[in-house]
């Protein structure tokens, strides 16, 4: 999920781009740079998928064995969709990094046909996250992020037919036979995923607006912040989990999804020392005015495994800020860090909003005249995961909001922006045929002395 304070989508790719030329005496923007590092990882993930396809397996990386809780995973590197995926020791299904010091966790494999799964995404890790990212010489400034590769070894439920596919692939004993059971599965293996994305389309722009005091902005503008900004509409709480269970109430009830929104990416991060009721120590309140936490400000205590698990955290509001202290004082208590992950709290500048799609459609005004749309087509159950977000950068000079639009000049409604999430089966289990390993397997590479 990649928050950060930036100007533009820093994973967005132009498909034909080969790269990105500087000019002499022109400005060098964050983006530019993003933009280059987007091409480059496009063509190096191309070329992966064109000599390994959307799956490969690194001699044992990432074999599955054993059964129940006590299922282990292999080490080594995993492709998938031309991403790596490096697994170090040999972990369990319920100790591996994604989920560690996690409790009540799903059961792990469904009875009685399951498929054993990786799922795959990209996870933004500030300096608030790691400080061996800080360079100390600059006197505590921040200066990049980085965006890395996370996994987590899943399960789902399999129909019988579905496992013999599966069966079949691992049993196949010539060249041909193998090909063809991997082309079943390859068509097969996108649908066992249509009920984990997220449905629910949205689109922006700036209202119309009929000032004609030209003192403040031109007077055809209709976005009418002062500075350019990159907002974030981030899902709060979806309807789903990211193990694909509905987020419902004690009693059963199915919740709406949420949504907050956050003028600057939601990018304004501070770092937690402390925890305790309603209570937060950090380690600084901002770094200047406009990063500045102030009482009524809406935090978010967040860490590493909010993208594994899609279960959200709660809201709170700053009723009081101690500068002597970095006391930070909340309406509410919040729940505590796991230990094993460095924690942050986000500030949100508005929400959260439900979603109540009318007529399949929703409509909400941000700030500054920007108004979204959220749409879901006919038929289609309106589906959103926790932690999925649109970014809309808004432009003083346009007046309006950088939004795609069609051939027509209309806008072009867009699915999430994020997160991506990349699927490879490893294993599939049954009753009587027990475990069953499915990975693509290439030679295993010559360790270098």
């Amino acid at each position: 999920m990649p928050y950060g304070d930036f100007s533009l989508n820093p994973f967005a790719e132009r498909p034909n781009t080969a790269r990105v030329l500087m000019q002499q005496g022109r400005v060098l923007l964050d983006s530019d740079w993003n933009a280059q590092v987007a091409t480059s990882m496009s063509m190096l993930r191309r070329l992966a998928l064109s000599i390994l396809g959307p799956w490969a397996a690194s001699g044992d990386a990432f074999k599955v064995a054993g059964s129940g809780n006590a299922m282990t995973i292999a080490s080594g590197t995993f492709w998938v969709d031309g991403l790596p995926c490096w697994n170090g020791p040999n972990v369990s299904l319920a100790t591996q990094p994604a989920f560690k010091g996690l409790e009540k966790l799903p059961p792990p494999v469904p009875a009685p046909f399951a498929l054993i799964y990786l799922d795959a995404w990209e996870q933004t890790v500030s300096v608030h996250e790691d400080e061996s990212l800080r360079e100390v010489a600059l006197g505590g400034a921040d200066t990049t992020l980085r965006s890395e590769i996370h996994w987590a070894v899943r399960t789902l439920v399999l129909t019988e037919q579905q496992m013999t596919l599966f069966r079949e692939k691992a049993t196949a004993n010539t060249a041909a036979k193998v090909k063809a059971a991997v082309e079943k599965l390859e068509q097969l293996f996108p649908t066992l995923f249509k009920p984990l994305e997220s449905t629910i389309t949205l689109t922006a722009e700036a209202a119309k607006h009929d000032t004609t005091d030209a003192c403040l902005v031109a007077p055809d503008a209709k976005y009418r912040g002062v500075e350019n900004q990159l907002y974030r509409v981030e899902v709060y709480r979806g309807t789903h989990d990211a193990f694909g269970n509905e987020i419902t109430d004690d009693k059963g009830t199915p919740l709406p999804a949420l949504l907050v929104w956050s003028r600057d990416n939601g990018s304004v991060t501070l770092p937690v020392s402390t925890v305790d009721g309603k209570s937060i120590t950090v380690t600084s309140l901002g770094r200047d005015d406009r990063t500045r936490l102030q009482p009524g400000h809406v935090v978010q205590l967040v860490d590493r495994y909010d993208s594994a698990t899609g279960r959200p955290r709660k809201l709170r509001k700053v009723t009081d800020v101690s500068d002597y202290r970095n006391l930070i004082t909340l309406d509410d208590a919040i729940e505590s860090p796991k230990s094993e992950s460095p924690a942050i709290l986000r500030r949100w500048d508005g929400g959260p909003n439900e979603v109540v799609l009318k007529n399949n459609e929703m409509e909400l005004d941000i700030e500054n005249d920007i108004v979204i749309n959220l749409a879901v087509a006919a038929g289609q159950p309106p589906r959103l995961h926790t932690g999925d977000y649109w970014i809309i950068p808004a432009r003083t000079t346009l007046g309006d909001v950088i939004w795609p639009r069609d051939t027509t000049g209309k806008l072009d409604p867009q699915l999430p922006h994020g997160i991506t999430h990349h699927y490879a089966p490893l294993a599939a289990i049954g009753d009587a045929t027990g475990l069953v390993d499915v990975r693509t397997v290439i030679m295993k590479p010559v360790q270098m002395a």
